[in-house]
């Protein structure tokens, strides 16, 4: 007699091995399941893949972009073979598979997956990015970093926010925010990369920080490994004097067809803060008397900030991230603090580590 009470609905959905990825740039992804089934010598014999257009489609069964159909087969992945996929378009799929009694498994809950901008940059009338880097004037030497830029620019929305996309990357690193509030907790954004060979962008979803009304969009740069000391040059300004910004919001408004798209343009504004200079293997020098109030918010006055400089094009062609992210895993407290001089304090965090002091 089958146990079927140790059956379950495949788990563990992957797209690209991600999950519910956003900004995918494979018009083919590969996506993956695992079997839920703890019976010894339990193994798939098939499997069946719905992709709709619609969470509702995908959970009622209407594949109206893939149904497979049953396939025989053991393997617990499968690549997409459906209707073409464009840029943004957004997929939701589930799986169900047949044990090695012919028993079949529920549909697994609903995944998802979305893609980013896959018309390459630099193509005119073709591809799908109006942004181009830009930058501050400010540059640091062969020696020396020179105080992180800090960017922003303003934009107004008609209309209630369906969905709002950034689409961001940098020539070094980027923390970027929508008013008030940080995009993402990753840090180290883009990542590591041979700026000569590609450049990484990410995909966020900022539906939920973009407003009717007065919006402000910012970022703040840092040298990182573009323009930073780095391993491989054994110095700074491997790949760039300064960092630069690209990056392209995209909102869609109910009732209107028409994305409203706010890339980076001349009509940001730039200015230095608090961060006089940051590398990645020198560390930050941070002055809290130079902190900047509000400045990425809506009202905040910066006639006294400077208009940003175009910055060089990408060196080679804009990619779809495929690396986790960097994150805080955990938060240390000092062992010991003593004054080592007057004014200087100094604090043991008991063991060799990478990450941010707050104080």
């Amino acid at each position: 007699m089958v146990d079927t009470a140790a059956m379950a609905a495949p788990r563990r959905l992957r797209c690209e091995r991600h999950v519910d990825p956003l900004g995918i740039d494979t018009l083919q992804p590969r996506l993956s399941w695992e079997v839920a089934d703890d019976r010894r010598g339990a193994h798939q014999r098939a499997y069946e893949l719905i992709v709709a257009s619609s969470r509702d489609g995908a959970e009622h069964g209407v594949g109206d972009l893939w149904k497979t159909g049953r396939v025989d087969r053991s393997t617990c992945d499968a690549v997409y073979e459906g209707a073409p996929l464009g840029s943004r378009d957004r997929c939701w799929w589930r799986v169900r598979t047949w044990d090695a009694d012919e028993i079949a498994s529920p549909w697994s809950d609903t995944a998802s997956f979305e893609l980013g901008l896959v018309r390459p940059f630099g193509l005119p009338g073709y591809t799908d990015w109006q942004a181009r880097s830009i930058r501050s004037g400010v540059r640091g030497t062969r020696l020396e970093g020179a105080p992180a830029p800090f960017l922003r620019r303003s934009l107004h929305i008609e209309g209630e926010v369906v969905r709002a996309r950034l689409y961001v990357t940098a020539l070094g690193l980027h923390e970027t925010w929508i008013n008030g509030q940080r995009v993402t907790d990753d840090l180290f954004r883009p990542g590591w990369t041979d700026y000569t060979t590609r450049l990484p962008y990410q995909t966020y979803d900022v539906t939920g920080l973009v407003q009717a009304g007065d919006n402000v969009i910012g970022a703040v740069l840092g040298d990182g490994w573009y323009c930073g000391h780095n391993a491989i040059g054994g110095g700074r300004q491997v790949y760039g004097e300064r960092p630069a910004l690209f990056a392209q919001l995209e909102v869609q408004v109910a009732g209107r067809d028409e994305l409203v798209t706010v890339p980076t343009d001349p009509e940001w504004r730039t200015t230095t803060g608090p961060i006089l200079s940051a590398d990645n293997y020198q560390g930050e020098h941070h002055d809290a008397r130079l902190e900047l109030d509000g400045w990425c918010l809506p009202g905040y006055e910066d006639a006294a900030w400077e208009p940003v400089d175009w910055g060089p094009p990408p060196l080679a062609g804009l990619v779809a991230t495929i690396a986790p992210p960097v994150r805080v895993t955990e938060e240390l407290r000092p062992v010991a603090t003593w004054e080592s001089a007057p004014g200087v304090h100094v604090f043991d965090l008991g063991q060799n580590m990478v990450g941010h002091v707050r104080l």
